[in-house]
C-alpha cells in the first residue's frame, strides 16, 4: 500500500460575531475562501486529542488542533491517523521554533554586549615567567593561551593564582571537560 499524502490545508479560527462558530479558512493554490463548520463544541473540543473528519461525505479532509487536513489515500487507518497527527504536531514544533527566535533577534538589542577585560600586562608577564613559555599540561610552546583556572563565569579571577599556560589543544579538552 502507497504511503498517504498527508498535508495541511487550511486553519480553522472562530467567527469574531459568533465565538462558538469554527470557520475552516483554506489558503491558495484553493483561493482564499471562509467554510463555516458545522461542528458541535463537543466535536471541537475533541479534535484538540485527535482527528476528527471534516465531513462525513469525504474522507479526505480531516481537523486536528485547529488545523484542517487533507489525506489521499485509499483505505484509511490507524498509520494514517498517526500521520495527521504528525503533520499537525510537527508544523505546531516549528511554528514555536521560529516564533523563539524572532523573540530572540527582537530582543537582542536589550542585552548588553558580553565583554572580558584584557588579562593586566603586569599578570600576563608573571605567568609567562612562572609557566616558562609552555603549556603546564604538555610542555608545548606552540599556539598558547592563557587560561582561567576557575572559569571567571564561575567566579574566577584575573590573578596569577588562578591564570596558567595552556595550549590552544589542552585548553580546548579542558572546556570540554567543564
Amino acid at each position: 500500500m502507497p504511503r498517504p499524502s498527508v498535508k495541511v490545508v487550511a486553519k480553522v479560527v472562530y467567527n469574531e460575531h459568533e465565538a462558538d462558530t469554527p470557520v475552516a479558512v483554506f489558503e491558495p493554490p484553493h483561493g482564499r475562501m471562509k467554510v463555516t463548520l458545522d461542528h458541535s463544541k463537543a466535536d471541537m473540543d475533541r479534535q484538540w486529542k485527535e482527528p476528527i473528519l471534516y465531513n462525513t461525505l469525504s474522507k479526505t479532509l480531516w481537523i486536528f488542533r485547529n488545523r484542517v487536513v487533507k489525506v489521499e489515500c485509499d483505505d484509511p487507518d490507524e498509520e494514517f491517523l498517526l500521520r495527521v497527527k504528525h503533520v499537525v504536531l510537527r508544523e505546531e514544533k516549528a511554528l514555536t521554533r521560529i516564533k523563539r527566535e524572532v523573540e530572540a533577534f527582537e530582543n537582542i538589542d536589550r542585552l548588553a554586549p558580553a565583554r572580558r577585560n584584557r588579562i593586566p600586562d603586569s599578570v600576563r608577564l608573571f605567568v609567562w615567567q612562572r609557566d616558562e613559555g609552555k603549556c603546564v599540561k604538555c610542555g608545548s610552546s606552540q599556539k598558547l593561551e592563557y587560561d582561567h583556572i576557575i572559569p571567571l563565569t564561575e567566579g574566577g579571577s584575573d590573578t596569577e593564582r588562578n591564570i596558567q599556560l595552556l595550549c590552544e589543544g589542552c585548553n580546548r579538552q579542558k572546556g570540554k571537560s567543564i
